[in-house]
């Protein structure tokens, strides 16, 4: 049987009523106006104890417009952090969420909105990303959400730095997509968003009699009987990360037994120190990031790094000099020796280095550098390449990838008030290299001392620990240690161990070892839950790694934590909540307003004007294409699917632009069915509704949802589109859906 061609025989068409909220046309949750953030403040509280410092931060909200509200949250996390708990206060009542499957997460959270009633969902996004959806917020509610976490600290050297995210930078590149932000979450910086911070950290044990403090904020302390008090000073933001310096602390190794079901999870903590030895010369190939996210602080920061790494050449060495943003510049064709000339030309190249090379292409850059500039003979150092970046990309996983199939150990400077410290790390960590975030306020110079103390520096390889026992399991050991360096390693045993669990290695030929203290035993759950972490990130297995999540409740890449709030009856929340996402404040000392974001403002601007143009033209060309096809019906199926096959992304864009912020299909549509150009559209709708009992808004949404599949290539259609279109398919039978999807597939 032959599908009934729908198009050019039909009746001219008609204007809907504009029925959209004008003041609603942007996306991410703008509402009439500026709408009144409802993000008012985020308080941490802590402890650290040792190297383990735990934490609760507490997000407070109060919806102030007349909507009812999804308030939506992405905010970062510190690299290796673990979140062990969420609670939340609301409508009065005292609520504790679970970790299920993400899915089934996703399904309960609709469920609920649908329903009318309450839900929080938490979700980990992306690298050191978590996203809070607060379904359903009533008008003059107020919701305090409680996420308790835990993270290892570490000694880099002579200290130890915490440091506490609180803001996501303006990112290079497209942030939604496979390992990034799904389709409901955003990143998008607001000039004017503010909101308060405050902070509270007890240091106990040798933490509290070290020497403390903040480059990034004004602290107060107070020794009570527990140890220590820290303070943030009145009047801070959400637009730098906190970092703690922790000084003049006795370093030693140790560890800790939390028993456990399956036996006992060990937890040992090394920080040895390596016998100094005579080092070879080295060969660095240097790479900056001059993107115009690196302006201001960043920049300068950069500079004065470039000149310290100058200075601390010696004539043996071998240096490079690459920048990159959009392209990437070598400065160097080749590795110069250090001679005073060549220091004198690095010298006057770092001094020209400015934020002006546009984008931050830093995959095509790292492989350039990597493959372009090759090593001198001479040099017997392993390949290194040392990366001065504000990190804030957002193809996280690529550029990792590329890293670490290099051969080359990538040391990473992180500069600004919050760089993107999940990606460096990680490809510090692969490829056996190391980390320094420097924010303004902390010592660059001393920054780049401890960076080149690791390249020049004694490696330790052959990496092992003797735990006095055979481990069921046993985390991945790192690939090579430097001296004064934390290495944290866990391992379930069946029994206790009846020995201090020893570290092993090697250097040149000559063995050395580091013996942590006798196993203290502790019953924390949370050391077993942090070691259950570290397993499931090292199992291949997708269906094991989705075990230790949800038995030992740990939010993944497959799980998420969930809790809802039923309302009594004559409370429930009527219709579809508006979308209010909730916006980074600018980070400190980087503007809002770069020049890459008035380029892409330029770019885009041009785009929409020729775009306008095309539109415009289309109007006409649709207007005459109309008259020919009805008087040429033979032809017209052509020319008909055509014009179709032309608009189909102009209307997923106007649909995706508009569907936060609107209740139902035709409103987030309306807009759309006034363009003269969609004429083709509205034809096919028209025939749809004499083929067929669906009326006008059943059609349109399945229309959009076929037109979203395809847009997709496969991936599921977005939250929020799904909302608004089932309310209008769940009426719809298959056989309709087939017959209408059918058609749409000849375009």
């Amino acid at each position: 049987m032959s599908i009934p061609f729908v198009g050019p025989s039909l009746p001219a068409f008609s204007t809907f009523p504009n029925t959209s909220r004008q003041e609603d046309a942007c996306p991410f949750g703008s509402m009439k106006g500026r709408a009144v953030p409802s993000l008012k403040s985020v308080t941490v509280s802590g402890e650290v104890h040792g190297l383990l410092f735990k934490s609760t931060i507490r997000q407070e909200y109060r919806n102030e417009t007349k909507d009812t509200l999804e308030v939506i949250y992405t905010f970062p996390m510190a690299w290796g952090t673990v979140l062990l708990g969420m609670a939340a206060e609301m409508g009065g009542k005292k609520l504790t969420g679970v970790v299920i499957e993400k899915d089934k997460a996703e399904e309960q959270y609709e469920k609920s909105i649908r329903e009318g009633d309450s839900a929080i969902l938490l979700q980990e996004s992306a690298k050191g990303l978590y996203t809070a959806n607060l379904g359903n917020i009533k008008p003059g509610e107020s919701v305090a959400v409680e996420i308790r976490s835990a993270q290892l600290l570490r000694f880099e050297q002579d200290r130890v730095r915490l440091c506490i995210p609180t803001v996501i930078g303006e990112r290079y590149g497209e942030s939604h997509g496979p390992g990034k932000l799904a389709a409901h979450e955003s990143a998008e910086v607001d000039g004017s968003a503010q909101y308060a911070f405050a902070l509270r950290i007890m240091l106990t044990g040798d933490m509290a009699r070290s020497v403390i403090s903040s480059p990034t904020h004004g602290i107060s302390c107070e020794h009570t009987e527990n140890g220590l008090l820290m303070t943030l000073d009145d009047g801070a933001s959400l637009d730098r990360d906190f970092v703690l310096l922790m000084e003049q602390i006795s370093q030693g190794s140790l560890a800790l037994d939390a028993p456990c079901e399956e036996g006992h999870m060990l937890l040992a903590s090394f920080a040895p120190h390596l016998p100094p030895q005579k080092t070879a010369p080295i060969a660095v190939k240097v790479l900056v990031d001059c993107s115009g996210s690196m302006s201001g602080e960043r920049i300068e920061q950069a500079r004065k790094g470039l000149r310290q790494i100058v200075a601390l050449l010696n004539p043996e060495d071998h240096m490079s000099y690459s920048r990159f943003g959009s392209e990437v510049a070598h400065m160097t064709k080749t590795m110069l020796s250090c001679s005073e000339k060549s220091i004198e030309h690095l010298a006057s190249l770092v001094k020209e280095t400015d934020a002006n090379m546009g984008g931050t292409e830093m995959e095509s850059a790292l492989a350039s550098v990597i493959t372009k500039i090759d090593l001198p003979r001479e040099c017997e150092s392993q390949p290194t390449v040392l990366l001065v970046t504000d990190g804030d990309v957002w193809e996280v996983e690529d550029i990792i990838q590329t890293a670490q199939r290099s051969g080359h150990r990538i040391f990473a400077i992180g500069v600004g008030s919050a760089p993107a410290e999940s990606l460096l790390r990680e490809m510090a960590e692969r490829t056996g290299g190391a980390c320094e975030f420097v924010t303004p306020g902390e010592n660059m110079a001393e920054a780049v001392l401890r960076m080149f103390h690791r390249i020049r520096g004694v490696i330790a390889r052959d990496i092992r620990i003797d735990w006095g026992g055979e481990p069921v399991w046993q985390s991945s050991l790192p690939q090579y240690l430097y001296d004064g360096e934390t290495v944290h390693c866990f391992a379930l045993m069946k029994s206790a161990p009846e020995v201090c669990p020893t570290l092993n290695w090697s250097v040149r030929g000559d063995s050395g070892s580091a013996q942590a203290s006798s196993p203290e035993i502790v019953n924390d759950e949370d050391i077993l839950r942090m070691g259950k972490m570290r397993q499931m990130k090292e199992t291949k297995n997708p269906r094991e790694r989705l075990d230790i999540a949800l038995k030992y409740q740990l939010v993944s890449d497959q799980t998420s934590f969930i809790l809802t709030c039923i309302r009594d009856d004559d409370d429930k929340a009527e219709g579809l909540p508006r979308v209010q996402h909730v916006k980074q404040m600018p980070a400190h000392g980087h503007g809002c307003f770069t020049g890459f974001t008035a380029s892409c403002i330029g770019g885009v601007e041009h785009s929409l004007r020729a775009h306008s143009k095309s539109f415009a033209d289309l109007s006409v060309c649709g207007c005459v294409m109309m008259s020919f096809m009805e008087e040429n019906e033979g032809a017209g199926e052509i020319i008909f699917n055509d014009l179709l096959r032309s608009q189909k992304d102009k209307i997923v864009s106007c649909w995706n632009m508009k569907k936060y912020t609107s209740a139902s299909v035709m409103e987030c549509l309306a807009d759309i069915l006034q363009k003269r150009d969609l004429g083709v559209w509205r034809h096919l709708v028209s025939g749809f509704q004499r083929s067929s009992l669906l009326d006008e808004e059943q059609i349109w949404a399945i229309i959009v949802r076929y037109l979203l599949e395809k847009s997709n290539a496969g991936q599921a259609v977005d939250r929020h589109s799904l909302r608004l279109l089932n309310i209008v398919l769940n009426s719809v039978s298959k056989a309709d859906m087939d017959f209408i999807t059918a058609r749409l597939g000849q375009i």
